[in-house]
């Protein structure tokens, strides 16, 4: 099952393959692999949508913890748009259509990505879109501090959307040439900073 899938394996918040290890004990009979995984495995076990990453299981022993992913072989975008130097508009727009769509999904779900870049944008053998490395995404609650009694809140654009207001978060993450400015200036941001990474 390992050989015919992406397996990450997460070191004190260091991501690399797990082939590159190099220890070798991916397979050892400690590393077990569980239903319920932990912390960002549990929004990506349950996502279903066709522009992410499939999360199919994780195994932790003492020093490591490990997620399985789906196998996504087209590779970067950035790799496809370095190649190229640039894409046509039609295809330019493809993309940013279901990255658009993904970015809508996690939104729906109040997750805010975090991370959106070309890098972290993968080519499915079709051709499709597929949102991966979610180390950054983080669940956004709703604010309690509202004035309504439906839980809405106050702000003119939540209202005309008929959507909640969110907390902010004021983790400064992500990477630097995509963060949006309220990112950087600590100001606290929402969801809105994927839309800045997408452009």
């Amino acid at each position: 099952v390992l050989a015919e899938h992406a397996v990450l394996e997460t070191v004190c918040g260091d991501a690399r393959d797990a082939s590159l290890a190099g220890d070798g004990d991916a397979t050892r009979a400690d590393a077990t692999f569980e239903d319920s995984p932990d912390a960002s495995g549990d929004f990506l076990s349950e996502a279903a949508h066709p522009f992410l990453v499939k999360f199919l299981g994780s195994a932790q022993d003492a020093r490591h913890v490990r997620f399985v992913l789906e196998y996504v072989p087209g590779g970067e975008l950035f790799s496809h748009l370095r190649r190229l130097g640039r894409f046509s508009e039609p295809v330019a727009r493809f993309y940013a259509a279901e990255v658009v769509l993904a970015l809508e999904y996690l939104h729906d779900r109040q997750i805010a990505f975090r991370d959106l870049k070309p890098e972290n944008v993968l080519l499915d053998a079709r051709g499709h879109v597929k949102l991966t490395d979610f180390g950054f995404a983080k669940a956004l609650p709703t604010r309690l501090d509202d004035d309504s009694e439906t839980g809405t809140a106050s702000s003119d654009t939540s209202r005309a959307r008929n959507t909640p207001e969110l907390e902010r978060t004021y983790t400064l993450c992500g990477t630097p040439e995509y963060l949006a400015p309220e990112t950087v200036t600590g100001e606290g941001h929402g969801l809105e900073v994927d839309w800045w990474a997408l452009g």
